[in-house]
This record gives structure tokens, sequence and C-alpha cells, in this order.
């Protein structure tokens, strides 16, 4: 502020309100700070200046003010869901691979691998980018152990987190010959 305030006449109030809200005034009364126990992710915030004067008592100019802002979403996306199922046995060769997360993914910078090796020839995505299914372009091997490892990041570049991999076997498929 530009003189020393009436602390006591100072309102102000926010959209959505402020968790944990409280206030700080300098020893000159000419600076405010406000804190919080914390801003939600992803979030539009308007901080409403509704009344106050100075020492002298003087209105505050240009009140009502609104200062507006916004928050970007820093929690890091997991993976929710695998197809097949995590420690699967008998999966079908031709079985589509698909990995649910938990929220909507930066669709460029997710990666599948298996090992052993698999070549993926297509990826389709959900409508809110939150799940992919993978589908290889040759048939999985017979009675094999696949390790799937999935990284990325989500549409505000925030890293999957957590279990970032999955693994399953398939079936026998080859028919017993007498012998």
């Amino acid at each position: 502020f530009s003189k020393p305030m009436n602390t006591a006449s100072y309102a102000d109030s926010a959209s959505p309100a402020l968790s944990g809200a409280g206030k700080a005034w300098n020893a000159g009364f000419d600076t405010l700070t406000i804190t919080h126990s914390g801003l939600a992710n992803n979030t539009a915030y308007q901080y409403f200046i509704t009344a106050g004067t100075d020492t002298f008592g003087n209105p505050l100019s240009g009140v009502p003010d609104t200062i507006t802002f916004a928050t970007t979403d820093t929690s890091s996306p997991v993976m929710t869901y695998t197809r097949p199922v995590a420690g699967a046995i008998k999966v079908k060769l031709d079985d589509t691979v698909a990995v649910g997360f938990s929220k909507a993914m930066d669709t460029a910078t997710v990666v599948i691998t298996a090992t052993p090796s698999v070549i993926w020839s297509n990826r389709l995505w959900s409508a809110g980018r939150d799940t992919v299914w993978v589908i290889h372009a040759m048939p999985f091997d017979t009675v094999r152990s696949y390790l799937v490892t999935v990284t990325g990041a989500d549409s505000f570049g925030n890293p999957l987190s957590g279990a970032a991999g999955f693994g399953f076997t398939t079936t026998d498929t080859v028919r017993p010959a007498m012998a």
C-alpha cells in the first residue's frame, strides 16, 4: 500500500476460500502478507479486496478490487488398470495390452516397452486420454513371461509415479504329440 493502513478496517475474501488463511502486516502497516495452508491443484482463485482505510481514515482507492490467479496441477498420475492383470497366467497370444491412468496423459510422452521385446503396431487412446490400448504386430510367444514397462507424463508434465510396470505369462497353445 502507498500509505500505512488501519489494519482493522481492511476487509477481503477469497473464492474458493483459502484453507488456513492468515494475515500478517509489516511494522509500517503498508505491506500485507496473506498466508494459507495450501492451494488446490489446477484451480482458479479470486481474491477480493473489499474495504480499507489508511491510518487517517482515508478510504482505499480502487476498491473493490479483484486479484485472479490459477494454480497448476502438480500431482503425478499413477497406473490404475492393466490388461492383462499384473501376474496373469495363461494370457492369450493375441491379447491386447491396455493401461489405465488416474488422469489424462500427454499421449506423446507415453512409452510402453516389453521384455522380451514386442513390436507394437498401434496405440489407441480413450477420449479422456486416461486409457491406452496397445496392439502388437505378432502374437506373443507361447508360455513366455513378459514384463511391460510404462513411462510418461500427464497433460501438465507430471511424471508417472508408483508402479510403472507389470508382468504376465502367456498360455501354452502347442498341442501335445503322441510319442
